[in-house]
């Protein structure tokens, strides 16, 4: 089944849930199956939106999230987090790499890691 036949039966159980409710308006359940798919709804047709045809599309589209998600917070902890150089034999190194740093540079030149100069 792919994502547009669900959403045409979710709107069907959306309508029959709708049609309930107006013969018994107090019914709690009802009103909350009538949420219920109008979210799911709203949520596979901005999957549909997005290119996805079946749950293969979708499953992709939350892989290659996780995966940027991964590289976007390594990027994050190597060039936005401030790290404190090691002051070692006279010399400043940077924490990442261990490669030679200078206190007047707010990165390591070889491996790009921010440096936190506060001491």
């Amino acid at each position: 089944m792919n994502l547009n036949d669900i959403i045409a039966q979710l709107g069907s159980l959306r309508d029959n849930s709708k049609d309930s409710l107006r013969a018994d308006p107090e019914n709690e359940i009802y009103t909350a199956d009538v949420t219920a798919c109008e979210t799911a709804i709203r949520v596979l047709a901005a999957l549909v939106g997005e290119g996805c045809a079946d749950l293969d599309g979708v499953l992709d589209i939350l892989q290659d999230y996780r995966t940027l998600a991964k590289q976007y917070q390594n990027l994050h902890r190597k060039f936005e987090i401030p790290g404190k150089p090691i002051h070692k034999d006279g010399v400043w190194h940077c924490p990442a790499c261990n490669s030679r740093v200078s206190p007047n540079h707010t990165h390591c030149h070889r491996c790009g890691k921010k440096m936190g100069w506060k001491r």
